[in-house]
């Protein structure tokens, strides 16, 4: 079994950047700290951190001032190039026009990006089990397809994680469907091909989506049907497989 200083070292990678890995940060350096003690040695200067105020009287000034430098933002790679994460509210950049959805457990706002005059779609999370947020982010980061929602950057306060995709006006494919009712076979067949190929480029990447359903595919504008691009949104199901990683667990929609 793991020590409980391997099962932190082996959790944090996964959240670099994040508030979350900045408080592994912290219990790694206690437990560091304590397992120092129980060896009768002195902690060692690697570990000392920006949150050991009661080790003051350790510390140079220099390496004091280095770990009280705050950490606004990582860079982090990603499909697309890289992905910017950031302690702070999106408001710091995007200006919110309107809300465009709202569930138990999150908001979907339509913004513009202040610099670009590009507007995106940033999903507001709550922090309940927020590690399966960060889980789905990292996903998120490995992909880049036309059919596929582009995550541009993420944010967090103390609070909320918040998710920047491109926009997609359109709606949801489902509601596109029951509102016009039936679809000409060759518009339909266009459709098809898209959500096929969103789905191969998941499955050759190693990711499962686990909840293909109309209401995860978004128009990305409010054109026609038949010239609509089609967008595979909500990763949360999702999950890697491979050699020695097979898919267990039993995941579906009632319905589908």
């Amino acid at each position: 079994d793991a020590t409980p200083i391997e099962a932190v070292e082996n959790r944090k990678g996964r959240f670099v950047g994040t508030m979350l890995g900045d408080r592994l940060e912290e219990i790694l350096v206690l437990l560091r700290m304590a397992e120092g003690k129980e060896d009768n040695q002195e902690p060692p200067a690697s570990i000392k951190t920006r949150f050991s105020a009661k080790l003051d009287n350790m510390m140079s000034e220099e390496l004091r001032a280095a770990v009280l430098r705050p950490r606004k933002s990582v860079l982090l790679p990603g499909a697309f190039g890289v992905v910017q994460h950031t302690q702070g509210h999106p408001s710091l950049q995007y200006d919110v026009l309107h809300t465009l959805g709202e569930g138990a457990l999150s908001t979907v706002s339509l913004a513009v990006h202040r610099q670009t005059s590009e507007r995106r779609a940033i999903k507001a999370e709550m922090k309940f089990e927020e590690w399966v947020v960060w889980d789905e982010i990292a996903i998120m980061r490995k992909l880049c397809h036309p059919n596929v929602i582009q995550l541009w950057e993420t944010f967090e306060d103390s609070t909320n994680i918040f998710i920047v995709v491109e926009a997609c006006t359109g709606g949801e494919l489902f509601d596109r469907l029951a509102t016009e009712g039936g679809v000409q076979e060759c518009h339909a067949a266009r459709v098809m091909q898209q959500l096929a190929s969103a789905v191969k480029y998941l499955h050759n990447q190693s990711i499962c989506h686990r909840d293909i359903q109309p209401e995860n595919f978004l128009l990305k504008d409010d054109g026609p049907l038949e010239d609509a691009t089609v967008k595979l949104i909500d990763f949360t199901a999702a999950k890697e497989f491979g050699p020695g990683s097979p898919l267990k667990t039993k995941i579906c929609t009632l319905h589908y």
